[in-house]
């Protein structure tokens, strides 16, 4: 992501607004977010659909960037499908953040899902320092489905954060399907 040093906002370091469909073949992203005082470094913001067809996996590593508010590894808000390849999502919040809603993975909406025998973990570690709040190891919102044919679902969230601030959790889901 850009914004090494200044104050501007949504330095991204992967942003995924066209689908992206893999023929059986490893599908690996990973990205950091910029380094800026602004807000919204994500890591991996993924707003458009991956999948993967056969055996193929995909694997998406995010760090969020910065010391602002929303400093998220990964933001998912899109389809992620395989057929029998693994789905990986593994995000670690700003180390740096000092406001609300760092999260190592947020889930917003979408489906996550494999037709076969993948399985689907999801790891994420919230940091941050501060008067921060409502930051998230994995944070799953209403309207995202994590659902797996034949293979685990496993979700593991860290709170590392030593903020001050209330509901920092490390897996938090709320409503979802």
């Amino acid at each position: 992501g850009g914004g090494a040093s200044g104050s501007g906002s949504g330095n991204t370091g992967v942003r995924i607004s066209a689908a992206i469909a893999g023929a059986g073949g490893d599908i690996s992203i990973s990205g950091t977010g910029g380094n800026s005082r602004g807000t919204g470094n994500t890591g991996i913001e993924q707003i458009a659909v991956i999948s993967n067809a056969a055996a193929g996996s995909i694997t998406l590593n995010g760090t969020g960037g910065g010391n602002g508010i929303q400093e998220i590894g990964i933001l998912s808000n899109a389809d992620i499908t395989a057929v029998t390849g693994n789905i990986s999502m593994t995000g670690s919040a700003s180390a740096t953040a000092v406001g609300s809603g760092n999260h190592g993975v947020q889930v917003l909406g979408g489906t996550r899902s494999t037709t076969g025998s993948g399985t689907i973990p999801t790891s994420g570690t919230a940091t941050g320092t501060g008067t921060g709040a409502n930051a998230s190891g994995v944070n799953v919102l209403s309207g995202a489905v994590i659902n797996a044919a034949d293979g685990p679902v496993s979700i593991t969230g860290t709170n590392a954060s030593t903020g001050t601030g209330t509901s920092n959790n490390g897996v938090s889901i709320t409503g979802a399907g």
